[in-house]
Formats: C-alpha cells, structure tokens, sequence
C-alpha cells in the first residue's frame, strides 16, 4: 500500500482525473465534524464525482458525490490536506479530505470481491 499526499496546487486537476478515472467505482463515504465525530456514511454507491472549488486553502471547498438515481454531496469546507492511498496493484483504496477546522470525508472503495 502507498499513500501519496496531493500538493494544494495540484488539486483541481488532480480530483479532475481521478474522478475520470474512478467513476460509478462502489464506495463508502463517511464525513465527520469539527470533533472527529462521525455524522454521515453513506455506504455501497457508485463515485459520481470529486471536486474542489479552488485551491485556496482558506476559501476552499471540497464535494463528494455518489448515487445512483440520485445523488449524496457532501461538502468539506476550508479543505487543508487530500491523502490518497492505494493497493498493491496502484488502485485506490481510500481518500482522504481534511479540513482546517477537523470536518472531513474518508472515501473508502470496494474491491470487486467485496
């Protein structure tokens, strides 16, 4: 497994691909508040996309969206760290969205055995 952290000034092109890349992938999502409590999941939905508003840290909000007739966003605002880790065979296993003040998403994808 490797983990790869997205520079702030790759963001916007690096949600571009990825989300080209790993559309209607089976994902989980779990987005947590200020003090790290879990307030949603949503589990077992097709990636609709990834994006981020802008790279400015301060200013910055990053959106999940998954479904399948419908959609789920969740936003994460003040976005100050994406971590990206991948298996052994260079998929994506899980991403992470922090922001400054603790909010963030963990985007877990399924393999296909699961």
């Amino acid at each position: 497994m490797t983990r790869q952290v997205i520079p702030e000034n790759e963001w916007i092109v690096f949600f571009h691909n990825f989300t080209k890349a790993n559309r209607d992938k089976i994902v989980t999502i779990e987005v947590f508040n200020d003090q790290k409590e879990k307030i949603d999941e949503v589990t077992n939905l097709p990636l609709k996309e990834v994006n981020i508003s802008n790279t400015d840290k301060e200013n910055s909000i990053a959106q999940v969206i998954a479904g399948l007739t419908s959609s789920v966003s969740h936003f994460i605002d003040k976005t100050r760290e994406i971590v990206l880790e991948k298996t052994d065979n260079d998929n994506p296993r899980t991403l992470y969205i922090n922001s400054e003040t603790g909010r963030g998403a963990i985007v877990h994808f399924h393999s296909l055995s699961e």
